[in-house]
């Protein structure tokens, strides 16, 4: 178990937190699954997301079995729940990798251990390119694909990935 982990189990949790019936007390983060609410029983704050682990984990092995079954890799998009449990759950079912949407996306699922990411949208100018290289320069063994629809993002990520040695090879994916 992580550091990250451990110090995160008893955070407090109130209706600051989507999905955190109002009126309650705060709770231990630990202590949430035992409450018993329920989305469906009209008791917790909507809109929220909720698993049904046996559903998952079913269409899980089946989307993996139909991929595998015609030679392809899929990356997952993580945006909508943003977990990194779900994440890992799909890679470690055989997913190649996993998608994000922006920068900030990409720094959770790093730091959750992951290093195989597409980056699915542009992420600006040089500024962004910047961003993205302090990024990664956390994660020398991060595999980062990231689209681009101009030479002007190219020269961008060509001239932060040139100030810096420590950066992992970036894959571009041309729009």
């Amino acid at each position: 178990m992580s550091d990250l982990h451990t110090a995160t189990e008893n955070v407090l949790i109130d209706e600051r937190v989507r999905g955190f019936p109002p009126g309650n007390p705060p709770l231990a983060l630990d202590a949430i699954g035992k409450q018993g609410w329920k989305p469906y029983d009209g008791g917790m704050a909507l809109p929220l997301i909720s698993l049904d682990r046996q559903a998952f984990t079913h269409n899980v092995e089946l989307m993996m079995a139909y991929v595998k079954s015609h030679g392809a890799d899929i990356a997952p998009h993580a945006k909508t729940p943003m977990s990194t449990a779900l994440a890992e759950a799909l890679l470690a079912a055989g997913a190649w990798g996993t998608t994000v949407a922006d920068i900030r996306q990409a720094a959770v699922l790093l730091k959750a251990g992951q290093r195989r990411l597409i980056l699915a949208n542009e992420i600006g100018g040089a500024a962004a390119a910047r961003r993205l290289a302090a990024l990664l320069g956390h994660y020398p063994d991060a595999e980062l694909h990231i689209f681009v629809d101009s030479t002007a993002l190219v020269d961008a990520l060509r001239s932060a990935w040139q100030q810096r040695a420590d950066l992992p090879p970036l894959g571009l994916l041309v729009e």
